[in-house]
């Protein structure tokens, strides 16, 4: 939540590791020590024309935050307001449920209720968000690391956080560095740290997780508030897949519009229905998938370490064949040592980011946002979803006839090397200024010479102005 004036805590001051170890949750609880009532009222300054918004999935509870990302889009926005008035916080403005490491707790409402279900590292934890509380109602340990949940008490977790800030007021890096295996120790580790990121609460309020490599958790509270969370269902996807798709890990999961579940693993994506089915497979050999997918009406999108990519179901399949209405394309990348040399996250070379949709309803450019992994600098790409349009002209030098990307030199400045999300970028792009009559928005170079002049067969190259 970011309001317009200063908002800083006072003393007793908390300092950036605690905030860091107890999660996400710490950022929901701040949320949740604010009437609800007195956020509407804050928010009644809201924009005279909103960007057009991503249609609501009807397969996912409906809240403000039903899947990472808020939406099926990725765009990380909503249209309300948030508030208008800041001032000072004190410890006591903020509640806090100790957690290892949790990120992306998503939200359902279950009459005046509003529950949040934030997956973490070792487990799910069920929470009270209503009017002003934030208090735990339970913990739902992942099946088969229930001894890792168990090390990870309230007070174990404080013990690290005072040795971090002891370690970081004396300005020992070597102790910080070797309260890594602590942390890992208490559940925090490469092994773990995706468990759970990425989630979603369908309509009927189940939960659904990823965790340990190829599982997914399942959970319901029967839609009561007070009751715990319980398994409905937990599976092991590893036995089921092709070899080269099941060695690696759940990346992420979304909810397609016709109610699936799209599974991106490192070396692929799978398609499950709600009951954990396997429906359907596509490996991706030679790639990887280093972060999350986004979707609209007709597809999945998910950028790999070398392609974009736009996934349709066919009813029996999984496909990217523009005879079945998908597609495919590379973008600029590095090579792995490129990338490491610069210091990516993503050491693969590819983009690294989260898809991001932008164009929605009569907006007239349907568009997929990445950024590349090109070694002079990083670009926003855009793609059309759909359709190129006839007058498109591509732009001289680009690697290939396959998507739009700005000029060579207005990469994001102040980064070496910038692997970022792009959902700020659809905020940024919505509110430009309408171009003259006729236009486009010139998301590119448009050809004079008539729509058969230097047109491809697929996604096309452009400019994107500022």
């Amino acid at each position: 939540m970011r309001t317009t004036g200063k908002s800083e805590i006072t003393e007793p001051r908390l300092s950036r590791r605690s905030v860091l170890l107890t999660g996400m949750a710490a950022a929901a609880a701040l949320g949740g020590a604010v009437p609800m009532a007195a956020m509407a009222a804050q928010a009644t300054a809201t924009p005279k024309t909103l960007p057009n918004m991503p249609q609501r999935n009807p397969w996912l509870t409906d809240s403000v935050y039903p899947t990472t990302h808020f939406n099926p889009a990725a765009t990380d926005s909503v249209a309300q307001a948030g508030p208008t008035k800041g001032r000072q916080l004190k410890t006591a403005d903020v509640k806090v449920l100790p957690t290892v490491f949790t990120c992306s707790p998503t939200l359902k409402k279950v009459g005046d209720a509003t529950i949040i279900i934030a997956s973490g590292c070792e487990g799910v934890r069920k929470i009270n968000g209503s009017g002003e509380a934030f208090e735990l109602v339970s913990f739902l340990p992942y099946p088969g690391l229930e001894a890792l949940a168990e090390k990870a008490t309230p007070q174990a977790i404080q013990a690290l956080v005072d040795e971090a800030d002891a370690a970081a007021r004396a300005k020992d890096d070597a102790k910080i560095i070797a309260l890594s295996q602590k942390l890992s120790d208490l559940g925090f580790s490469r092994e773990t740290a995706l468990n759970g990121t990425y989630n979603l609460i369908d309509k009927d309020g189940f939960h659904y997780a990823a965790y340990g490599g190829m599982k997914i958790l399942k959970s319901t509270d029967d839609n009561d508030p007070k009751k715990p969370l319980r398994v409905a269902k937990s599976k092991d996807f590893a036995s089921e897949l092709p070899a080269d798709l099941a060695k690696g890990q759940i990346i992420t999961l979304g909810m397609t519009y016709d109610g699936h579940l799209a599974v991106a693993a490192q070396g692929g994506m799978f398609l499950l229905d709600r009951d954990l089915n396997l429906m359907g497979t596509l490996p991706f050999p030679g790639e990887a998938v280093e972060n999350s997918i986004c979707f609209d009406e007709t597809a999945t999108y998910c950028v790999t370490s070398k392609r974009m990519l736009k996934i349709v179901w066919t009813g029996s399949k999984l496909s990217t064949d523009e005879a079945d209405g998908g597609w495919a394309s590379e973008y600029n990348i590095a090579t792995r040592e490129q990338a490491i040399a610069m210091g990516s996250l993503t050491q693969s070379g590819g983009s690294g980011t989260t898809p991001t949709l932008m164009g929605f309803g009569d907006d007239p450019d349907k568009l997929v946002i990445i950024s590349d992994g090109d070694p002079t600098g990083t670009h926003a790409v855009a793609f059309w979803r759909d359709k190129i349009p006839d007058d498109f002209r591509q732009r001289p030098g680009t690697k290939v006839p396959a998507h739009c990307r700005p000029d060579p030199d207005r990469h994001f400045q102040g980064h070496d090397r910038a692997f970022t999300q792009c959902a700020w970028l659809w905020r940024a792009l919505s509110e430009l200024p309408v171009p003259k009559a006729g236009s486009r928005r010139d998301l590119g170079k448009r050809d004079d010479r008539g729509p058969d002049a230097a047109r491809t067969d697929r996604r096309a190259e452009a400019e994107l102005e500022p």
